[in-house]
């Protein structure tokens, strides 16, 4: 039987200037595949993710459960719930931002709210705090709700737990692995122990091109690919603060 991938990358390649930071990239994510794009910094993995949600433009194809991200964005995002590397700068209360989520997705708010809860955050306790007042923990934990909370069959998450503590860490397992049914999930991560307990196959990027495409426990025996992935273990990381 021939599975139709939800995410399907041929022949991709972007220019940052005159600097080619993708080169000549194709992969397919079938539905329920949960992918890390693991590499060293600036191989690429947050240009490529950005440019499969229709963000940047690049040569090639790209499709997110059959559109053109490039052609329709909005449908294209219909699928896919997005956690970026760096919190964006949003002037707006917590409560619009929950409001705005609602509506996009057509959830109730108290589907989200349950959701923050688990991370310990009470969002309405904060309703009226502009999102950029909030500390690094908070803003992660409410975009990491964001995407959870969704029905998308796509996640795609760029170093989602970068700014969470070792509890909310935990957490974030706990609710992607309740998840029903299972997305199709990509991840970036610099850390070998999301890499071991999420995924099942691993992408390494290195200068912009795949340099390694295989299933995870294979990964894990290729001391070539892992040394170029440039994986961390928990012991390697400061731990966030405690900050709620």
């Amino acid at each position: 039987m021939v599975v139709t991938p939800l995410i399907r990358v041929r022949g991709v390649s972007r220019l940052y200037g005159t600097r080619l930071v993708l080169r000549d990239v194709s992969l397919d994510i079938g539905p329920g595949e949960r992918v890390a794009l693991v590499g060293p910094n600036g191989s690429g993995k947050t240009t490529l993710m950005r440019v499969i949600l229709g963000l940047l433009r690049a040569s090639g194809e790209v499709r997110v459960a059959g559109v053109d991200p490039w052609a329709d964005h909005a449908m294209a995002l219909r699928h896919v719930a997005w956690v970026p590397q760096r919190s964006p700068a949003l002037a707006a209360p917590v409560r619009e931002i929950c409001g705005a989520w609602a509506q996009m997705r057509g959830r109730p708010v108290e589907a989200l709210e349950k959701v923050t809860a688990a991370f310990g955050l009470d969002v309405r306790a904060i309703a009226d705090q502009p999102f950029t007042s909030l500390s690094g923990g908070m803003q992660q934990k409410l975009l990491v709700a964001t995407a959870l909370a969704s029905t998308c069959p796509v996640l795609l998450m760029d170093e989602p737990t970068a700014n969470l503590d070792p509890a909310a860490r935990d957490v974030f397992f706990e609710l992607l692995a309740a998840r029903d049914p299972a997305p199709t999930l990509v991840l970036s991560s610099h850390r070998l122990e999301e890499v071991r307990a999420l995924v099942d196959r691993v992408v390494v990027l290195a200068e912009g091109e795949v340099r390694f495409d295989d299933a995870t426990d294979i990964f894990l025996t290729r001391p070539a690919a892992t040394r170029l992935a440039g994986l961390h273990t928990a012991a390697d990381h400061p731990q966030p603060g405690n900050a709620p």
